[in-house]
């Protein structure tokens, strides 16, 4: 497969790492646009223009906001799908010139894989390429097992910590 630059992407998700996704591909000259889960969601999203997980951030007029069911996916060359655990840092960095981000990108097609991280790569966003889709699909799980253990072990230690009455 030949070198493949993206002109226009979906970011499914509208939550902070799919904002800042959205953001960022439009900082670097790709049209895209940013679809929330429903039409309710796309339609908060334009009024307040902006994410309400990344308010800080102004969503410029040309990005296209709509609810993913009404999206023509026909119309884009890159699908990025969003992922529960976009954390803060993620989103922030990616935005905020000088604050280093990164995120894996799973491709079967090394030329097709390789083109995209060479294109949406910059001094402060690094795009890891491998081939194991799977194995990305699984640490994304993972993540999120882990998030709840943790969020679950804090609950137990600040209830242990309530002083009891007898």
């Amino acid at each position: 497969m030949t070198r493949m630059d993206i002109k226009n992407a979906a970011v499914v998700g509208s939550g902070r790492w799919g904002t800042a996704m959205a953001l960022y591909l439009h900082q670097i000259g790709v049209k895209s646009a940013l679809l929330a889960r429903d039409g309710q969601k796309a339609t908060e999203i334009r009024t307040n223009n902006c994410s309400p997980r990344l308010t800080k951030y102004k969503l410029p007029e040309n990005l296209t906001v709509s609810a993913f069911t009404d999206y023509d996916f026909s119309t884009c060359d890159a699908l990025f799908i969003s992922h529960r655990l976009a954390d803060r840092v993620f989103s922030e960095g990616l935005l905020d010139a000088g604050k280093p981000a990164a995120e894996t990108l799973a491709c079967q097609d090394s030329t097709l894989g390789k083109s995209f991280q060479r294109q949406l790569s910059s001094a402060f966003f690094r795009l890891y390429f491998t081939h194991d889709v799977l194995g990305v699909a699984y640490k994304g799980a993972l993540k999120n097992i882990y998030a709840v253990c943790r969020r679950f072990h804090r609950r137990t230690q600040s209830e242990m910590k309530k002083p009891r009455r007898l």
